[in-house]
């Protein structure tokens, strides 16, 4: 099935890792995914915009280095000092369609359109139209903390209609000095994998 560009790319090394490494036994709460932040780290006001928001990082951050070792591709995001994403490795000619809040709402990529609805201030549902007609619909559900724990997707095209559902599980994860996770155990539903992602990230 063809991944949503959150899922591929702008959060991939968050929710699909899931071919390589071992197979672990031992999972965690999806609601315990950010828990061991340090309290002094959490206490800091850090810089905040959706395009961070939709990268799930925070603070003065310039790239963000991750692999999707499902699709063996590797992503780099760079964002500009207030917060804004510039560029994506992936995508490179892509175009952005905002609404009033900074939101990203759609993005062009060569002949096809991600759309996007937002939801407390986090992508809801995911909207990609293909050449051929078909509809790909990806709907979101966050924790409490802002990790992506679960994804239904619905295909309606020449073929018919099919619907998956993905389930994420977090834990235990390391963080760097700004709070952001940099090493995450994640375990997806989908093949029944636990795996554990990197990502390096660089700060103004």
């Amino acid at each position: 099935m063809k991944k949503s560009l959150i899922t591929s790319a702008i959060a991939a090394i968050a929710i699909t890792v899931t071919s390589c490494g071992g197979n672990s036994s031992t999972t965690a709460s999806a609601t315990d995914s950010t828990a061991t932040a340090t309290d002094s780290v959490a206490a800091i006001a850090q810089l905040t915009t959706p395009d961070l928001t939709f990268a799930e990082v925070k603070g003065n951050v310039k790239t963000v280095a991750n692999t999707d070792p499902q699709y063996g591709e590797s992503h780099i995001f760079e964002f500009d000092a207030e917060g804004n994403l510039i560029k994506c490795s992936t995508y490179e000619n892509a175009k952005y369609k905002r609404d009033s809040e900074g939101q990203i709402i759609a993005i062009d990529v060569y002949d096809e359109e991600f759309a996007y609805i937002w939801e407390n201030a986090r992508p809801s549902v995911n909207t990609i139209n293909e050449p051929d007609g078909t509809t790909l619909t990806y709907q979101f559900e966050y924790d409490s903390n802002g990790a992506l724990i679960k994804t239904t997707g619905t295909s309606d095209g020449p073929d018919g209609v099919s619907t998956w559902t993905e389930t994420y599980t977090y834990g235990p994860d390391s963080f760097d000095d700004h709070g952001n996770w940099i090493s995450r155990t994640v375990y997806n539903s989908d093949i029944n994998q636990t795996v554990t992602a990197t990502r390096k990230i660089t700060y103004y």
